[in-house]
């Protein structure tokens, strides 16, 4: 009997800890249990990195903030191409790269699109990242040019 009730006990203990990691936020007559409500996230993201091409895929949450899919260091004036597909995006969803200077390019923007783009990178630290509100799929080929070192991915 002592043995049964320890059983239940341990079974039981685990999930009052876990309940009450979350945060329960009223919507009108129900209750909803959300862990986090502003930052983005990553689902079955996976990496790769070899010589100078970095692969990456998964599926991303945007939330309220930006999720970086690749930075880089261009040593010089440079090229990187962009190619793959984004699938299942919301409206929201963008696909932006924002140079060492601050100017941001659009290189996807909402719904399923396929992507193959040349850009001319300066010297400096660029960033490519998306952006807005809602999820989408997403395969990408990044090829370095001379003198560009990829740098962190997924932060």
């Amino acid at each position: 009997m002592k043995k049964k009730v320890l059983q239940i006990v341990m079974c039981v203990m685990p999930v009052l800890c876990l309940y009450g990691c979350g945060v329960f936020i009223p919507l009108g007559e129900t209750d909803v249990l959300k862990l986090s409500e502003s930052t983005s996230y990553y689902s079955n993201y996976v990496s790769e990195n070899e010589d100078m091409i970095l692969r990456v895929k998964g599926r991303v949450h945007l939330q309220e903030t930006n999720a970086s899919v690749v930075s880089f260091t261009a040593e010089k004036d440079s090229d990187i191409i962009v190619q793959g597909d984004v699938e299942r995006a919301d409206a929201g969803v963008k696909l932006v790269y924002a140079s060492p200077d601050g100017t941001q390019t659009v290189l996807v923007e909402g719904e399923d699109q396929e992507i193959d783009e040349t850009l001319t990178v300066s010297k400096g630290e660029g960033v490519i990242y998306f952006e807005g509100e809602g999820n989408c799929d997403f395969r990408l080929k990044v090829k370095a040019g001379i003198g560009v070192e990829f740098g962190s991915q997924a932060e």
